[in-house]
């Protein structure tokens, strides 16, 4: 297997998980997130609660064990009123703080008001701040509620218990494998639990009995979990169930009872964790309460090991500069610098392998019809030489699962949202907003809202810069002399361009930045090792290839004038 073989597997390799990737978070999707970029769920109708009764409670037969106040049963949905409304009808304590903003219910011990003073919807930071919780009975319930449960008799035995409840599923939840939504926890020795939406629907209840247990429902970048004391045994529990038409889906966990004598009093200690998943705030919450990897609240991903490095590479280097995207160019650089042992060993086996190309060819003109006999002096050729034909895809091998991490990191973490690099990208974990389709917005429609061809249709500046960059750094290289794999190279920048279009920007800089510094330090390390660099003379046969297609095409039409 040659050079160019390897390098081609790569792309293609690369080429298919991308596109798998992106089939995976659907275009429509990814529209309504750059639209509105917040928690937006479905309106859907809440359960009312009778006076002194839990939402969801069912009678408990004397002696029996008391069960966590479970999801309503399929009853006729009542009237709505509006969040605004339900908190100024009911007693309630005020939080106000820089972070949050919100009340708690003084009947039920709901926590059920939380608004992210520091988070908005969309990158206006005059635009509403993101509401994370609201009281049941309002268009968008979501709730954490504390309590404690007794069997009906005489003798009182309490159960503490604590839930998070939602009713309704969020719009923007489909992100495939790239991202989970819905049910999350850590239960002790049964480790990480994560059931999406649809699985719980499926399953209606999953329980678990764990110590050192946390759970909850977490969003792409908002959460509500609960933290029982670390040492408690609790009988923990992901259910689902309906009402009306509606879906409800609950976290809650109940703990050993309690035996209170008359006259006295009995305590339960509980936490809860409602807000933005910010990486330090998330880590600080694990080491002061000694949380059981609470780190996995947020989806780092499969490359975790890369990916929370990358993360706190680029956070560091932002505390300096001040500026997300200057961060993802120095770490770029930081990155070609630690690869570099690995990719002059790569160049330089490129270049010799330049230099005994006519040999190559004379050997396969020398054996046309024994490719056994001809593989075989290629390997002697090669030992000779000291050649390593697979060194030449090791760089973008190695970028691969850097490429995947730096997605990871764009697409997960809230530090991300709203970062703004130069001019018009206002925020680096969204697409490049410029459009080549509508002029970069001098013609006044969206050419990604055309039905059959708009998902096609979505190409903006930084994407062409990437692109050229690609091709470019493909030219860098003599062509394949097989005409398939020129066809293959030739084509390779404009897919890779159409792919990326619709990814993070942030990721597409980066691409096209490394793009820029392969191009340099491959001409360098291949102009030490005698190589001819042969970038000019491919870009001067590429343009005289497009003059030639741009003549083709204009004698067809001066053809067509003059036959008309």
């Amino acid at each position: 297997m040659n050079d160019q073989k390897n390098t081609i597997l790569a792309l293609i390799l690369s080429a298919i998980v991308l596109f798998g990737w992106q089939q995976l978070f659907p275009q429509k999707q990814r529209q309504e997130e750059l639209q509105r970029q917040g928690q937006i769920t479905q309106v859907q109708p809440a359960p009312q609660a009778t006076p002194g009764q839990t939402p969801g409670a069912a009678p408990v037969a004397p002696g029996a064990a008391p069960q966590v106040p479970a999801q309503p049963g399929a009853t006729a949905p009542v009237e709505q009123k509006s969040r605004e409304a339900i908190i100024r009808s009911t007693e309630r304590i005020a939080i106000d703080t820089p972070r949050i903003k919100g009340s708690i219910a003084l009947k039920g011990g709901r926590i059920d008001d939380v608004s992210l003073a520091q988070y908005h919807e969309t990158v206006d930071p005059s635009s509403p701040a993101i509401v994370l919780l609201s009281p049941s009975g309002s268009p968008q319930p979501f709730y954490a509620e504390f309590g404690w449960i007794s069997p009906t008799g005489a003798p009182v035995t309490l159960y503490p218990y604590a839930l998070v409840s939602r009713h309704g599923k969020p719009q923007a939840v489909n992100y495939g494998y790239i991202l989970h939504e819905g049910m999350i926890g850590v239960l002790g020795d049964q480790g990480l639990q994560e059931v999406k939406y649809d699985k719980i629907e499926e399953k209606k209840n999953l329980t678990f009995k764990a110590t050192n247990a946390w759970l909850g429902i977490t969003d792409k970048y908002w959460a509500a979990t609960l933290l029982p004391d670390t040492n408690a045994q609790v009988q923990a529990r992901f259910s689902s169930g309906e009402l009306g038409t509606a879906k409800t889906y609950q976290t809650d966990y109940l703990l050993d009872q309690q035996m209170i004598a008359p006259g006295a009093t009995g305590v339960a200690h509980a936490r809860l964790f409602a807000g933005a998943k910010e990486v330090q705030v998330v880590d600080d919450y694990e080491k002061q309460l000694g949380l059981n990897r609470f780190e996995l609240l947020i989806d780092w991903g499969w490359f975790y090991f890369i990916t929370k490095p990358m993360f706190w590479s680029l956070d560091y280097i932002f505390r300096l500069v001040g500026n997300f995207g200057v961060a993802i160019l120095i770490v770029t650089v930081l990155l070609k610098g630690l690869f570099f042992p690995l990719a002059n060993k790569s160049y330089a086996s490129m270049a010799k392998m330049k230099a005994v190309q006519p040999q190559m060819q004379a050997l396969r003109e020398r054996y046309p019809d024994d490719k056994v006999k001809q593989q075989q002096e290629l390997m002697e050729l090669y030992k000779r030489e000291k050649i390593n034909p697979v060194a030449g895809c090791l760089p973008i091998i190695i970028q691969i699962p850097v490429f995947f991490a730096l997605y990871k990191v764009l697409f997960v973490t809230i530090e991300m949202r709203h970062a703004p690099f130069f001019g018009w990208i206002r925020d680096l974990s969204a697409p490049d907003p410029t459009n080549v389709f509508n002029l970069f917005g001098l013609l006044p429609y969206d050419p990604s809202q055309l039905p059959l061809i708009g998902a096609f249709l979505v190409l903006g500046v930084w994407p062409l810069i990437m692109g050229v960059t690609m091709w470019v750094q493909m030219k860098l290289n003599p062509a394949p002399p097989d005409p398939a794999q020129k066809i293959m190279f030739d084509w390779m920048p404009v897919i890779f361009t159409f792919m990326l279009a619709s990814f993070s920007s942030g990721l597409v800089i980066y691409w096209a930045w490394n793009n820029t510094l392969s191009v340099i330090q491959q001409s360098i390390i291949m102009r030490r090792n005698g190589a001819k660099v042969e970038l000019l003379d491919n870009l001067k046969d590429a343009g005289r290839g497009i003059k030639g297609l741009f003549g083709r095409i204009t004698d067809v039409f001066k053809k067509k004038i003059t036959q008309a």
